[in-house]
């Protein structure tokens, strides 16, 4: 028998696990999002841990009782983020893995009561709790409890168990789903079609032809009245009952950049700074986990405003992705600009995906997907990115490092984007650049220690030219 270690969404002091039995039926894996029977309650976890080691008191120990479908959602790397996150932030195991969740996937199952056995000698409170329900119909004990005030939850257990009340639980509808559209589409042979439209071209049923033909032309539809304005309900209806036409759905991407268009941009040739800074982050990419010294893998790019960092980073994730790994670039929330959303999309068109605060939730929902399913080689956003479902990563880009946003300390869990991209680069062996031309003080400190190594971009592009120019026009005077 095995054995899940669950990370249970409930309120605790420590970061631990709950062990569950797992049934042969049900196939578990690490990341899975499950529920659980917890108390009285049924709550939703995160496997932690699967394993055969049987527990004592294992008559004690409860069943899962289902798993999310679409699982896992986390990776085994995330995992072992989640967990670091718990016990440094001192945060439940939960909540950490809940930054690691995509939009939605975090719900809960509500109980319905309805009438049961018809009751006899109810109390005030029975009695009162009965008529509210039979009036409705049905109503989530959560109300009925707060109706009943003191003691009600005690009151409502004791009616279900009675009988005088079935309660049925139901799992909450997501907040966010995938998007279906319908697609209407020819499902005849190329030869069956032509041998119809042969036949009804030239009869009183020629509307079958013209509809036969215009999907023919590779024309499609997303509804059957459409199609009935067009050729009208009988030869729609006749297509459909002879099996020529078929519905798809076909799930529509809300993409955020949809809208956009990005002119293709190429590298600039790097100055001499800009050349040593890249090759030192290259260097160390191609090491990876192999590198002696973890640190060797983090870098401060300490340059002036307008010294050429963006042309560091966009180098550097270039060679990243072309070696078949993969880069997330964060930017504080305000710098979120169009202009520099450009700046990096047009280097890379088709290959950014976009995560921050200011998408609709059904964008997130399907950027985080795509990313996951690994549609894209680079993960531009804000602080929350760095939580992006990202495998094989080889690169993670802190821009404008000192920028406070980058901490989370208005609500729970709270972190700080850089410290925890410190972890995931020690985890998975990922380069870490952090860039300011004012670095935080810590971080600066870091790189005087040892701890980062230091790259400096001392001058601003052209100032070189400049300087050469002022000294040519000294001589001619």
């Amino acid at each position: 028998m095995l054995f899940a270690e669950v990370a249970v969404d409930f309120p605790d002091e420590r970061a631990r696990t709950f062990t569950y039995k797992v049934s042969d039926d049900l196939e578990l894996l690490v990341g899975d999002l499950v529920w659980v029977p917890f108390g009285p309650r049924t709550l939703q976890g995160v496997v932690f841990e699967i394993n055969s080691f049987e527990p004592t008191e294992l008559q004690k120990i409860r069943s899962v009782n289902a798993r999310t479908v679409g699982g896992p959602f986390i990776s085994q790397d995330l995992i072992d983020l989640a967990g670091w996150v718990a016990k440094y932030y001192r945060t439940t195991l939960f909540a950490a893995c809940s930054l690691l969740l995509p939009p939605g996937a975090s719900s809960r199952l509500r109980v319905w009561l309805s009438p049961g056995d018809s009751p006899v000698n109810l109390s005030k409170p029975e009695q009162r709790a009965f008529d509210y329900i039979r009036k409705r119909g049905r109503a989530p004990k959560s109300r009925v409890i707060r109706l009943l005030g003191f003691g009600g939850a005690s009151i409502v257990e004791r009616m279900i168990r009675q009988g005088f009340i079935v309660a049925q639980p139901e799992w909450e509808k997501p907040r966010v789903s995938a998007v279906f559209t319908n697609r209407i589409e020819l499902a005849a042979g190329e030869s069956e079609t032509q041998q119809l439209i042969d036949r009804y071209a030239n009869s009183r049923s020629y509307r079958r032809a013209e509809l036969l033909v215009w999907f023919q032309s590779g024309k499609i539809a997303q509804t059957k009245s459409s199609l009935n304005s067009l050729f009208g309900v009988t030869a729609v209806k006749w297509a459909f009952d002879e099996d020529l036409l078929r519905i798809r759905k076909i799930r529509r991407d809300r993409d955020p950049l949809a809208n956009h268009f990005f002119q293709q941009a190429f590298p600039h040739k790097p100055t001499f700074a800009q050349h040593e800074a890249i090759d030192q982050i290259l260097t160390q990419m191609q090491f990876g986990k192999s590198a002696k010294n973890s640190n060797e893998r983090r870098f401060l790019l300490h340059g002036v405003t307008g010294s050429g960092k963006t042309e560091v980073y966009l180098q550097s994730i270039e060679a990243c992705i072309a070696s078949g790994r993969r880069a997330i670039f964060l930017v504080p929330e305000i710098a979120l600009t169009a202009q520099t959303l450009e700046r990096i999309a047009s280097r890379f068109p088709g290959k950014v995906a976009l995560l921050h605060s200011g998408l609709t939730v059904g964008q997130r929902y399907d950027q985080w997907w795509r990313v996951k399913h690994g549609d894209f080689p680079i993960v531009l956003g804000s602080r929350g990115a760095i939580f992006a479902p990202v495998d094989n990563l080889g690169l993670i880009v802190i821009d404008e490092e000192h920028e406070w946003t980058y901490k989370q300390g208005d609500q729970a869990p709270r972190y700080h984007a850089r410290v925890v991209a410190e972890r995931l680069s020690e985890q998975t062996g990922a380069v870490l650049v952090l860039g300011s031309a004012t670095p935080d003080v810590s971080s600066y400190r870091s790189a005087r220690s040892g701890h980062y190594q230091l790259l400096e971009l001392p001058e601003r592009l052209g100032s070189q030219l400049d300087t050469r120019n002022s000294k040519l026009s000294s001589r001619l005077a």
